[in-house]
């Protein structure tokens, strides 16, 4: 099994320009070559800032909407991004009223590096049933981008996706990817889309299952699904964190939460524990998986403490380049760890 990644050689902080903006919150991370980009929410404002040389230094955010109704942010919830050969795109979900009382999911795109912003595109095919507010995006190799969320437009809490091969300009028919036999799947915690070499998209979830919070993984293509983890979680409750999925080498790579530890495998072979902890994020790269998570320590990987006060970190890769954001007491904090 491959061993974790670890190092830091470069940190920058994104802040607000200024006392009256409300703090940067939830932020994500995609890379492609030497382009970084960054998004984020604020109140109900949604974010991007920019590198074009390797993370070193970002341009100063601008605003993707600011009028797309109440912003889901928070606890996972928040803007989405990723980078295709053409665009820069960004999904949130958002509505009139928003606060689990109507959302959905919506796409921007950008052809010029993300100075300026489309108009958004409506993913969810049926208006206001992404209203628990939690949800995914990502691109593939060729720029198809897939996107997963929790939906409600039936009873119970079912996980649902769509394709879009123009950059997020349209979307493919909702499919239903999976549906709890016991009625729903975990009602709050977000789902994790990752795509493969060959395009195939996977999609992580926590499961409702024989009362139990387990993780799993479904293929699109075939809906095959995967339980991660020999272990069990019986809980009658929603923890609130859905942790991270990653295709490289043609191998998938996973990491969860199980009742107060973090776990990660490549699946099909033994998990393992990476001690106390939540809220995981991965990415995987031809030099092995990284992880972060928040440990009582502090937000941290493999051998390093990244930031005491941290949370809710995003991690990418770009070749063998890894870079990571989360939330800093002082606004959001980019690191480019490898």
């Amino acid at each position: 099994m491959a061993s974790l990644l670890l190092i830091s050689i470069l940190a920058v902080e994104i802040t607000p320009h200024s006392p009256s903006v409300s703090p940067f919150r939830q932020p994500q991370i995609a890379a492609r070559a030497s382009f970084v980009g960054v998004t984020f929410g604020s109140a109900n404002a949604i974010y991007f800032a920019a590198s074009r040389n390797f993370g070193e230094t970002f341009q100063n955010p601008v605003v993707v909407s600011d009028k797309a109704g109440v912003l889901s942010l928070g606890r996972h919830r928040g803007p989405r991004i990723a980078i295709t050969p053409k665009a820069i795109v960004i999904s949130a979900i958002a509505g009139p009223q928003g606060r689990g009382r109507d959302g959905d999911v919506l796409v921007w795109h950008s052809t010029n590096h993300g100075a300026t912003w489309s108009e958004p595109s409506r993913v969810n095919g049926v208006p206001g049933s992404a209203r628990e507010g939690l949800h995914s995006m990502a691109a593939g190799p060729d720029g198809t981008i897939y996107a997963a969320w929790l939906d409600l437009r039936s009873k119970g809490t079912r996980i649902y996706g769509s394709d879009s091969k123009n950059d997020g300009k349209t979307w493919s028919n909702n499919e239903l990817l999976y549906a709890s036999p016991e009625g729903s799947v975990c009602e709050c915690c977000h789902p994790t889309v990752s795509i493969g070499e060959k395009g195939e998209p996977y999609v992580m979830f926590r499961n409702w299952f024989e009362g139990n919070r387990d993780m799993y993984v479904v293929s699109v293509r075939d809906k095959k699904v995967t339980k991660l983890g020999t272990g069990a979680w019986p809980l009658n409750a929603c923890p609130m964190d859905g942790g991270g999925l990653s295709n490289n080498e043609g191998k998938l790579y996973a990491a969860w939460r199980r009742d107060t530890n973090v776990f990660w495998n490549e699946l099909g072979k033994p998990e393992v524990d990476l001690g106390k902890g939540k809220d995981p994020a991965m990415v995987a790269t031809s030099t092995g998986p990284m992880v972060i998570w928040n440990a009582p320590e502090g937000l941290r990987t493999k051998g390093r403490v990244l930031d005491p006060g941290g949370s809710y970190a995003s991690v990418t890769a770009s070749g063998i380049a890894v870079y990571a954001t989360w939330e800093s007491a002082k606004g959001i904090r980019v690191e480019k760890l490898q």
